[in-house]
């Protein structure tokens, strides 16, 4: 598939599986991801709940939807809305680390594909130029 004048999409958000999966561990705390009666999943933030899916977190049905869209490659970055960058340091770092390094593996498995934002934990500035050097070192 030739890249040619196809779009690229320079603000889209990624929820890796591994952060999901922390996301749905912090039973009580905001931000999280809960199953509601129906079995569908939202994701309770800051500011008020989103609706939540596979099509958040799976790489394969984002192509999908970028081939449908016209996008030939995106800019991933961990929504800044959901709050994780600006929880305490200790509740940040283990989200923001696994989102850098899942996205780090995806932008490099898919080069023509994705490239990334690291996200960094705001509650500590040292940690967050360690976390931005360790990402880009």
């Amino acid at each position: 598939m030739s890249l040619g004048a196809r779009a690229i999409d320079m603000h889209a958000h990624w929820v890796p599986p591994q952060v999901a999966h922390a996301l749905r561990q912090r039973q009580g705390q905001v931000p999280r991801l809960e199953v509601l009666a129906d079995g569908a999943e939202r994701l309770v933030m800051p500011i008020g709940t989103l609706g939540f899916s596979q099509a958040h977190t799976d790489p394969s049905l984002r192509l999908q939807r970028m081939l449908q869209q016209g996008v030939a490659k995106q800019m991933l970055s961990l929504p800044g809305l959901f709050g994780i960058d600006s929880l305490p340091f200790d509740q940040s770092a283990p989200l923001v680390r696994a989102f850098n390094d899942a996205c780090g593996q995806l932008c490099r498995a898919q080069p023509e594909r994705f490239c990334g934002l690291a996200a960094l934990p705001l509650a500590d500035m040292d940690a967050a130029v360690a976390e931005l050097r360790r990402r880009h070192g």
